[in-house]
């Protein structure tokens, strides 16, 4: 008879640490101040080429 609560399979031992999922974020990160860099670069070229054409 069912009593409806869940059974462990036989032989199933619990792990002892939670698997790792993730990943490193470093390469991300570097990758993210990079392109702001970039951006912030031509931004700025930009700026100084309008600057000087007035």
């Amino acid at each position: 008879m069912a009593s409806g609560r869940p059974v462990a399979a036989a032989g199933f031992a619990a792990p002892k640490e939670l698997p790792f999922t993730g990943g490193d974020a470093l390469p991300l990160v570097a990758l993210g101040l990079a392109a702001i860099a970039a951006g912030s670069a031509a931004v700025a070229a930009t700026r100084r080429r309008h600057a000087r054409e007035s």
